[in-house]
């Protein structure tokens, strides 16, 4: 994908700072045993981290189904458990790892994972999105 503008250049020291702390963090997520989650190409992650956020999500939910009827969704509790949760939500089609950024953000995911998933893609990261979660 080919963007118009200089996007390249968000990669501030900030992002570049958490890129290294997310590599200790999935050692520490394979060392406490859990399941490191990646997105297949036609699936979204939404962090969800209140029960307001939860209530926000849902209204958006209602307006992203008139957009893409065919999608279903899965709840699980995230690592904190509830009502910190994850949705997965599966598309009818494929999608780029920005745009999955992008409906993850309109869908009400947590606004900090989303600007440090942008700039994993942007680092050109193989795995730029996952959740941690416990075996079920």
């Amino acid at each position: 994908m080919e963007l118009a503008w200089p996007l390249k250049q968000i990669e501030t020291n900030l992002f570049s700072l958490d890129y290294v702390g997310r590599d200790v963090g999935i050692e520490e997520a394979k060392a406490s045993g859990l399941d490191i989650i990646i997105p297949k190409p036609n699936e979204l992650q939404i962090d969800i981290d209140s029960d307001e956020a939860m209530t926000g999500f849902y209204e958006r939910w209602e307006m992203f189904l008139r957009m893409i009827p065919a999608s279903t969704k899965r709840i699980a509790p995230s690592k904190s458990g509830y009502p910190r949760a994850h949705i997965t939500i599966t598309l009818p089609f494929d999608i780029e790892d920005l745009e999955r950024v992008l409906f993850q953000s309109l869908l009400g995911s947590d606004y900090k994972r989303e600007m440090l998933n942008t700039s994993r893609v942007l680092m050109g990261d193989p795995d730029p999105i996952v959740f941690f979660e416990r075996k079920v």
